[in-house]
């Protein structure tokens, strides 16, 4: 199936030849509020970790990480999540709204389902989902 990362499926009118598609910063937005499910690759995820304030990698003995897997503003320091916007968690607000879309149906074996339940991801998780298999 034809990715929509790239915001270029069925456009009407054609694109121009010189069009290229939005930042980062603006799919992963659009595509988390649209409910997308799964990433693009790991720099979508890691962004999107370090734009909803969630930790993306082992944590060392002296973080201090929320068990929904948020870091607060005060602990943020040094780290890729220092920039968020949120100061509390907005993991709750993602569930509620991601559960609200699905109608009932399980998400928490896909991308968005494994970071909303502070699960760590891996390239392994990009590799089965470009497979078709996640």
């Amino acid at each position: 199936m034809k990715s929509f990362e790239d915001l270029a499926f069925h456009c009407v009118p054609p694109l121009s030849s010189t069009w290229t598609r939005p930042d980062l910063e603006v799919t992963t937005r659009l595509n988390l509020w649209a409910g997308q499910l799964y990433l693009e690759d790991e720099k979508a995820y890691l962004y999107l970790c370090d734009f909803l304030g969630l930790y993306s990698w082992q944590p060392r003995q002296w973080d201090k990480i929320q068990p929904d897997g948020f870091i607060e503003p005060s602990h943020r320091y040094g780290s890729p999540v220092a920039n968020s916007p949120f100061q509390t968690s907005p993991v709750s607000y993602l569930k509620q709204l991601f559960a609200a879309r699905r109608k009932g149906m399980d998400y928490t074996p896909t991308h968005i389902g494994k970071i909303l339940r502070a699960r760590l991801l891996t390239g392994e998780d990009f590799h089965l989902n470009i497979a078709g298999l996640a």
